[in-house]
């Protein structure tokens, strides 16, 4: 593990642990282990990170311990993980395709803008991964979910197709959680119950996965198959 590397050269270090019996025989030698979702060793998201400080402050107190091998439990529960049942998620019901949907996303991104809820700084691009605008990302997985040409591939990164589409799918996925948070605070599994079970993005992603996991292309079943989808909403 990293943490013993580091802490022979001097640096002391601390991890926060997601699996407890990962802790246990990796040994790391100072680790607070947290009862938290995977890939979020601090907690969820909270609006002012309170919570977040709280894990953060905790995992740094280790430094204090005493002993070879530190391994404590954050006893408290992620509040983040607590469905808000307030939460409704942005209205697109009448929408039947994804790119009726996507025009009533937009629509109501310019709205959140407007009423502050969102930086007008970010109405063309969320994430910004595919190197796209947020409309261009669209166009290419309707190009792929409507087995059409992509559009040219003139961006200045060096990247194949099939990975720009990959990108592209994570920003559609960040653009339309984004849009999720202004009307409330909903869990990871509300937003992907939303996102996967109801929405047309995520069908249309589910569509591109089912079509394309036998390709004959590797990279392209390797990209819809592997890197669209989370195993979890397959």
């Amino acid at each position: 593990m990293l943490a013993v590397f580091l802490e022979r050269a001097g640096i002391a270090t601390i991890v926060f642990g997601l699996v407890r019996e990962h802790l246990e025989k990796t040994r790391p030698p100072r680790a607070l282990w947290v009862p938290f979702e995977l890939g979020r060793p601090l907690g969820g998201w909270s609006k002012d990170g309170s919570f977040q400080l709280e894990v953060l402050q905790a995992g740094l107190d280790l430094l204090d311990a005493s002993g070879p091998v530190v391994l404590k439990d954050y006893a408290i529960e992620d509040p983040a993980a607590s469905d808000d049942l307030a939460w409704q998620p942005p209205e697109t019901s009448s929408a039947k395709t994804f790119k009726d949907e996507f025009d009533e996303i937009e629509k109501l991104w310019q709205q959140a803008c407007q009423a502050g809820k969102l930086p007008s700084s970010r109405l063309q691009s969320v994430s910004g991964v595919s190197g796209l605008s947020i409309r261009e990302s669209f166009d290419w997985l309707n190009c792929l979910h409507q087995d059409r040409p992509f559009p040219a591939n003139d961006s200045k990164q060096n990247i194949t197709d099939m990975m720009r589409v990959r990108f592209c799918a994570d920003d559609i996925k960040a653009y339309y959680a984004e849009l999720a948070f202004t009307t409330g605070n909903p869990t990871s599994r509300q937003l992907g119950s939303w996102f996967w079970q109801q929405s047309q993005a995520g069908q249309t992603l589910r569509d591109i996965r089912q079509a394309n996991i036998e390709s004959d292309n590797d990279l392209r079943a390797f990209v819809c198959g592997r890197l669209l989808v989370p195993g979890a909403w397959l």
